[in-house]
């Protein structure tokens, strides 16, 4: 639909472009200014169509005005009634903006942790290098435990127990190179996997040579030790630019850290700099306040 408003002038003639009509009986169609329908036979199209001779062309009215008091007011919008709404039908085309540059910000991933003061005491786990622990499964219906813990008084217990079966006797691997794997150096919190066992990883389970299958937890003492400076009351979040920049549960630099995950803010735009005033003959032609598909940040006056 045209913008604005249209009145007409008489200076030129229309007449039907179809060779079968030609009829002079033409009508400007008023739900669209631009447009013409032939009487006739129907026809419709553009003034420029219909044109030959003088009568009737819509001109478009660049500025209006109405009587207030004895003076001249300029119109800026106007409206008429259509079916009990307002609906505009005259725009002076002047609707004013800022523009300004579009600053990007990329997108950003981040690691946070809870970060806590260092208090109170509890037992841990000592896995300490030097000798060699077995558990020898004599027999089918034997049981090897896979779980170690730690009570608070510092006792150690197993569970977890795997039955040897028929059926998992018979698929273990008689080679053992890896074990060690499978338990790191050092020391750890609670209960502690020491070996999966059985059919998803049979490296860690051997078969001797009187026919006993033993279970090798290779190179380390379980022990248990008294351990202070745990973790305390909290005292907020940090971040980090990898995951290894403080321990997933663990004490470093006198606070004790807990990973809470990796997190990535969406790419945005924000208003930057000014660039100039820009005057539009079109409302909605640009953003009230924001991005505009020309890259550039409008802000309506």
């Amino acid at each position: 639909m045209a913008k604005g408003i249209y009145v007409g002038v008489s200076d030129i003639k229309l007449i039907c472009p179809r060779s079968s009509c030609r009829s002079t009986s033409i009508t400007r169609i008023h739900t669209n200014p631009d447009k013409y329908q032939c009487d006739d036979c129907l026809f419709e199209g553009t003034l420029e169509q219909f044109k030959e001779g003088n009568e009737n062309t819509a001109r478009k009215v660049r500025k209006s005005y109405f009587g207030v008091g004895g003076k001249a007011r300029k119109v800026k919008k106007a409206y008429i009634g259509v079916g009990g709404v307002a609906r505009l039908f005259y725009d002076d085309g002047v609707h004013k903006y800022k523009k300004y540059k579009a600053v990007y910000h990329p997108s950003v991933t981040t690691y946070k942790w809870d970060k806590y003061d260092l208090d109170g005491s509890e037992y841990r786990l000592v896995f300490s290098a030097g000798a060699t622990m077995n558990i020898r499964a004599r027999d089918i219906g034997d049981v090897i435990y896979t779980v170690v813990r730690v009570s608070s008084n510092g006792n150690i217990s197993y569970s977890s127990p795997k039955t040897i079966t028929t059926s998992n006797y018979d698929s273990l691997d008689s080679s053992l190179d890896h074990s060690d794997e499978t338990i790191a150096h050092g020391s750890f919190w609670g209960d502690r996997h020491l070996n999966r066992l059985m059919s998803s990883y049979p490296e860690n389970i051997e078969g001797s040579d009187d026919g006993n299958i033993i279970a090798k937890y290779s190179g380390y003492n379980v022990s248990s030790r008294l351990e202070t400076g745990l973790k305390g009351s909290y005292a907020g979040e940090v971040e980090g630019s990898n995951s290894g920049v403080y321990p997933n549960d663990g004490k470093q630099d006198g606070f004790w850290y807990v990973y809470k995950g990796k997190f990535t803010e969406p790419e945005y735009y924000t208003q930057g700099e000014f660039v100039a005033d820009v005057i539009s003959e079109y409302e909605g032609q640009y953003p009230d306040n924001g991005r505009h598909t020309d890259g550039y940040w409008y802000v309506k006056q």
